[in-house]
Order: C-alpha cells, then structure tokens, then sequence
C-alpha cells in the first residue's frame, strides 16, 4: 500500500503577501479555513454592511477601504503574519488612493444628496430619540448606542 504523506508545515501557511496590486493575499489553505467559520463577521466598508471575515478579507477592495494600519491590525489578530514593510504600506496605500478616487462622486452632490454620504465607522447619537408603537415608547436612537453608518463614501 502506498503512503500519502498529508503534512505541512502551518508556518508556511500564515504567511500574507502584498503583491504589486496592493491586495493581500493569503494562502488557498487560510482561505480555506476562514470559509469554514462563516459565522464569524465583521464589519464590511466595502460592502457597507456585516460579512463573513472570509468575504471581508478575500474582497479586493478590504484593505484599501479600512487603510494600511488597520490591514495590518486585521490580519495578525487572524494569527496571520502580515509583512510590515515600507513596501508593503507604499502598495497599500497606492491602491487605497486608487480606491478613494473611484469612489468620489462625480457631480457634486446637492445638498438633499449629502445626507447620503458619512465617513465609515460608528457615530454616536447626539440625542435619545423615541417612537411610539401600540402605545409602547420605543427607543430608536440612544445617546449610550452607536450607529453603524449606512454610506461609505465621503463627499467632497
């Protein structure tokens, strides 16, 4: 009987690397795994919603869309090891521009139309605010809550 010798070394496999596009790339066997955990999200500026952290981070647009440091900071808390180099950042961030480019508006937008676009992340309400339904007070937007903003694309 012959014998397949199915072994790896994990090392080899934690490794991300930035090629001249700026995209991180992981190996098929880190994909593969991240596949296995659906599960588990994040929050997607790409996307503008919660995705798997396989979606997030196989998106081509992930890294330039949350920037170079917070690349960084996402896939060493995977337990991958990203090069940190000036390489490595000069890539990124080359692409991250690219990105920032592209997704500017075209015409500028009115005023009606700015209400559309917020810097991603999270913002906190400068005001409790209430609804009533079926004569029970309902709280929408809380002081102590964040929101996750709707649109990524900052006006300019």
């Amino acid at each position: 009987m012959q014998y397949l010798d199915t072994s790896f070394n994990i090392a080899d496999h934690q490794q991300v690397k930035v090629p001249n596009g700026g995209v991180p790339q992981m190996t098929d066997l880190m994909d593969f795994s991240l596949k296995l955990i659906p599960e588990a999200t994040i929050y997607n500026p790409v996307e503008m919603r919660h995705t798997s952290i396989h979606e997030a981070a196989t998106n081509p647009l992930f890294a330039a869309a949350i920037g170079y440091d917070e690349t960084v900071k996402f896939y060493e808390s995977l337990g991958l090891q990203f090069p940190n180099t000036e390489e490595s950042r000069r890539r990124v961030e080359a692409h991250a521009e690219n990105y920032r480019r592209q997704t500017v508006p075209m015409i500028k937008p009115t005023g009606d139309q700015l209400l559309a676009y917020y810097k991603p992340g999270y913002y906190t309400a400068a005001k409790s605010f209430f609804i009533t339904l079926n004569k029970k007070k309902i709280s929408v937007l809380s002081r102590a809550r964040t929101t996750t903003s709707t649109r990524c694309s900052t006006a300019r």
